[in-house]
């Protein structure tokens, strides 16, 4: 970590699909705008895995640096473009799965952390044909000066995995009836249900309902099949997880919900 003396901004970027909360495979770079103005102050934009540093290498104050950025290069922010080259990033993530646009995030609203040095950035979306799929970061330098008396100078941005609805179609020998899931959480599934699949195979389907569950690079839910039949019960086999490769978006009456549908033959 650089020396915060010199620390113009500290920028990260934590998702919880990850098991460490650390977001990957994003790529983050100063507008060319942005660029040629910290380059011509001094000010180093240094990548980090998760986020970046802007480091003040110059002999003026970064107060100053923003209030000439503000009032002689007449620039009311700073901003970054923000993309994934990870092609599943936008189905893990909790993004609109029926619209087009990006992220905006912005220092201008912003909440404190449990770490009060830190603040996280709200974002919003915004509906358009986007150029990048994740999204827009801009600093406010007004903002920033008024941030920069409180000692704010760090900023975190919180993504959320994707949740969805986990469906197990089970099919099984016409003897094999009284199946059940039991889960290493409370987490309970409704069913089974009798459910003909569209190639005319007949399934026991088990649902987690309205309740959504959350996808994980590394799930920590265990899930087993279980014959409840048997004294004692027998497990059949450990169920798979849900991930970025299991997702359909469903009509459900006027609305839709993701659903992530699995098909287990024994």
């Amino acid at each position: 970590m650089e020396n915060e003396s010199n620390l113009s901004i500290q920028l990260r970027i934590l998702h919880d699909y990850f098991k460490d909360g650390i977001a990957r495979n994003i790529s983050i770079k100063p507008t060319e705008e942005t660029r040629k103005l910290l380059s011509a102050n001094g000010i180093v934009f240094k990548k980090e895995i998760n986020g970046f540093d802007l480091v003040n290498t110059s002999i003026q104050e970064t107060r100053d640096f923003y209030s000439q950025a503000l009032d002689v290069e007449n620039v009311d922010h700073f901003e970054f473009e923000l993309t994934s080259v990870d092609p599943n990033f936008q189905v893990y993530t909790e993004l609109p799965m029926d619209k087009l646009g990006h992220f905006v995030f912005s220092n201008l609203s912003s909440e404190t952390t449990e770490n009060s040095e830190i603040l996280k950035l709200d974002k919003s979306f915004i509906e358009d044909n986007p150029t990048q799929n994740l999204g827009l970061l801009k600093f406010d330098i007004k903002e920033l000066i008024a941030q920069l008396d409180d000692n704010n100078l760090k900023f975190e941005i919180h993504l959320e995995a994707r949740k969805t609805q986990w469906n197990y179609f089970i099919i099984a020998p016409d003897n094999v009836q009284d199946l059940k899931i039991q889960s290493s959480s409370d987490f309970n599934f409704e069913g089974p249900s009798k459910e003909t699949l569209p190639n005319g195979n007949s399934s026991m389907k088990f649902t987690s309902g309205d309740k959504l569950i959350a996808l994980q690079e590394n799930p920590s839910l265990e899930l087993l099949l279980v014959d409840s039949s048997k004294n004692p019960e027998v497990t059949i086999m450990r169920l798979p997880h849900a991930g970025p490769d299991r997702i359909e978006v469903e009509s459900v009456g006027e609305s839709s919900i993701v659903a992530s549908n699995m098909y287990v033959y024994l």
